[in-house]
């Protein structure tokens, strides 16, 4: 039951993170509709990790851990998915920011990932992806793709050489 309630609350961390990402639409009342979603969401969780009600920490952090790594993994595949020339890693402060923000709208603020581990794995995620596309970068979209290869270097680099031996397999 404990592997069935992790799955549950992982996918709840996730649409809550999607109606997060929609608090500043232009329309009011979908805006409202999103944040009440949200506080019942929290209040939810508080229960959760209340020790004098459900008391299931653990069961909350790892769904939590498992969303926000999904959520990572998404953000940088859409990233990638786009244009070659608009692809660019100066936006992800923002972005781990905002997992951070939402960690603590929906209850959370002990278990708010640090800045250094989001920035990590959205590189490790950002690494993986474009490492599939490596020949278009480097052959058929150069010197497009300059950017993108500067960007994937300092990613390895800030990682360790995370994804070489990926890359030595193309």
């Amino acid at each position: 039951i404990e592997r069935k309630m992790k799955m549950l609350m992982s996918n709840a961390f996730k649409v809550s993170f999607l109606l997060y990402e929609t608090l500043e639409e232009k329309d009011n009342e979908i805006s409202v509709c999103h944040e009440s979603v949200l506080v019942m969401l929290r209040e939810t969780v508080m229960h959760l990790i209340d020790p004098n009600s459900f008391d299931v920490m653990s069961v909350v952090f790892q769904a939590h851990n498992q969303a926000v790594w999904h959520i990572i993994a998404n953000m940088a595949k859409r990233k990638c998915a786009i244009s070659t020339e608009l692809i660019s890693l100066s936006d992800n402060t923002k972005r781990c920011q905002r997992i951070t923000d939402w960690t603590v709208i929906i209850g959370l603020s002990r278990l708010k990932p640090t800045k250094k581990t989001l920035q990590q794995a959205m590189e490790k995620c950002f690494i993986t992806t474009l490492a599939e596309k490596i020949y278009d970068f480097v052959i058929v979209e150069y010197p497009q793709s300059s950017g993108v290869i500067d960007d994937l270097r300092c990613c390895m680099q800030n990682n360790g050489g995370f994804g070489r031996n990926v890359i030595d397999g193309y």
